[in-house]
């Protein structure tokens, strides 16, 4: 999903956090990593230690095992930057070791592995308003087989106090929102054939998840914009590969099933 990897902001209002797009690139042979994430400037508040958490939390659970100190609320551009290089070059040199190992392994059976691994995180500020701001992430990596592995995760975060809205929508939201999420979910793809389109992804449920016919509302992969609230399904999770829906629900269809916190934010309550 492109939107997630570029800084296209919706609805940006005159009160806007500060940015900038610091990106880091390592390499060693047939690996490479790479990181681009929208910093937050200026000096240290509660919002910010909000986005910074958020960042290297998101760091820290995709890349589990990869010890690298977090950057202090106050730190600069150029501070970030020695942390996203850090990374880059820690995740090259844990990838290097295991490719070898992998290829090695192969080499004893006669065979050969020749495929580059990759891994790309890009963490974007997407949506803003004077009351909320909304970051997303994407991180796509390969290791191996068919296809490369991809992850969206999303966070919105109240302004005034730095507070991560958590709950977007009520909890029982999932099973009064059917009718709903498949009919924006056909909106947003505009298959060829829904009828078809929407009976391969029953099958495609029913066989992975025991649940043909519900659509699943993912979990941290929700946020908040100006246009209404975006939901953001990672591949495989309800259709078959490169399937990465993007729904949008207006506020106008989504008010009943939102959380109070989130209503609020979007001036509905």
């Amino acid at each position: 999903m492109l939107f997630l990897a570029v800084n296209a902001v919706n609805g940006v209002a005159d009160d806007t956090v500060a940015t900038e797009n610091i990106q880091s690139e390592s390499s060693l042979p047939h690996v490479t990593a790479e990181m681009a994430v929208d910093f937050p400037v200026g000096s240290d508040s509660q919002l910010r230690r909000a986005i910074l958490g958020f960042i290297f939390d998101r760091c820290k659970e995709i890349y589990e095992g990869v010890e690298v100190e977090r950057p202090s609320n106050s730190c600069n551009a150029k501070e970030f930057k020695a942390f996203l290089d850090h990374y880059t070059s820690t995740l090259c040199r844990l990838s290097a070791e295991d490719r070898k190992e992998c290829a090695d392994a192969l080499a004893e059976e006669g065979e050969t592995y020749e495929a580059d691994w990759f891994s790309n995180l890009y963490i974007n500020k997407t949506a803003e308003t004077e009351m909320y701001v909304s970051y997303t992430t994407y991180n796509t990596d390969f290791s191996g087989g068919g296809h490369d592995n991809r992850i969206s995760e999303a966070v919105t975060i109240r302004k005034s106090d730095g507070a991560i809205i958590s709950s977007i929508f009520v909890e029982d939201a999932e099973e009064k929102m059917q009718d709903v999420l498949w009919k924006y979910l056909i909106a947003s793809e505009e298959p060829e054939a829904p009828v078809e389109y929407r009976a391969e992804i029953n099958r495609f449920l029913e066989a992975n998840y025991g649940r043909g016919n519900h659509l699943m509302l993912p979990t941290g992969s929700i946020y908040l914009a100006p246009d209404g609230v975006y939901i953001l399904y990672s591949t495989q999770e309800i259709c078959f590969w490169p399937g990465e829906p993007v729904i949008v629900i207006p506020y106008e269809v989504a008010k009943p099933f939102l959380t109070k916190e989130a209503a609020q934010l979007v001036s509905l309550e």
